[in-house]
């Protein structure tokens, strides 16, 4: 039978707080870094960090062009689409005020995590259709040249932080986190293509857009946090009655 927390697991999907009207984020043309903001809720409530999602477009120009099929451009095929721009990710909780976890050079670990974790029918067929996570380099520059009609490769890929992988769900209310804060600094554009056409006169640069991030959450079981106020309740009447007996027996001392 699935559990009743289950059954009420709802999804939230934020917008980064520092956005602009262009709604474009890069390292040249727009801003480089991302931030979103998870607010604290009043009642006990669990982030379900397994299934915690960023989608989104990605778009790779050169000369202010979309790059074509015949322009020789690159890009690491096991990092994915999203993955392969980000160069540091932090994780903060709002109550706190301060950082749970960080990691740098992130898209320099994601190629390990994934050739460790998945075979190449993984990576060609789930991980290809989530982030364009492929095993070789010439279809990296298919997914480069993939505009899906101006608007760049789409992409929904987690976010391969420890945290975000514990398989445990986080309390995000006043009485855990109080809240989390994701930021995510890009790569600089020199870093997020190579090959021949890469260089030079028009370098190539790289945007993010439409950014999303999908916050799926469920209520803890109420039935826990009877027990544990019922349990904190008991334990204080015991500290008072122990408290109690103590003035007793140092009253008969002093009579």
């Amino acid at each position: 039978m699935a559990d009743l927390a289950d059954l009420q697991k709802h999804s939230l999907q934020l917008n980064p707080v520092n956005s602009i009207s262009s709604g474009v984020y890069s390292p040249s043309s727009g801003l480089p870094l991302i931030k979103f903001d998870i607010s604290s809720t009043e009642m006990p409530t669990a982030l379900d960090l397994s299934q915690l999602r960023i989608s989104g477009n990605v778009t790779y120009k050169s000369g202010g062009a979309q790059v074509t099929a015949t322009n020789a451009v690159f890009r690491d095929g096991f990092s994915g689409d999203i993955n392969n721009c980000i160069e540091h990710v932090t994780v903060s909780s709002k109550k706190l005020n301060s950082v749970l976890e960080r990691v740098t050079n992130y898209s320099r670990m994601i190629p390990t995590i994934v050739s460790g974790q998945h075979g190449p029918s993984d990576i060609n067929c789930q991980l290809w259709n989530e982030a364009g996570h492929c095993v070789n380099n010439f279809l990296a520059r298919n997914v480069v040249v993939a505009q899906e009609a101006g608007r760049g490769k789409s992409f929904c890929a987690p976010l391969y932080c420890g945290i975000f992988n514990s398989g445990q769900d986080l309390d995000i209310s006043q009485f855990g986190t109080g809240g989390l804060t994701i930021e995510i600094l890009l790569k600089p554009n020199v870093s997020g293509a190579f090959g021949a056409d890469a260089a030079g006169a028009n370098p190539v640069q790289y945007e993010l857009s439409n950014l999303l991030l999908t916050c799926p959450f469920k209520p803890i079981e109420y039935l826990t946090l009877t027990v544990l106020l019922l349990f904190s309740r008991l334990l204080t009447l015991l500290l008072l009655w122990l408290l109690l007996l103590l003035d007793y027996r140092m009253y008969q001392v002093f009579l």
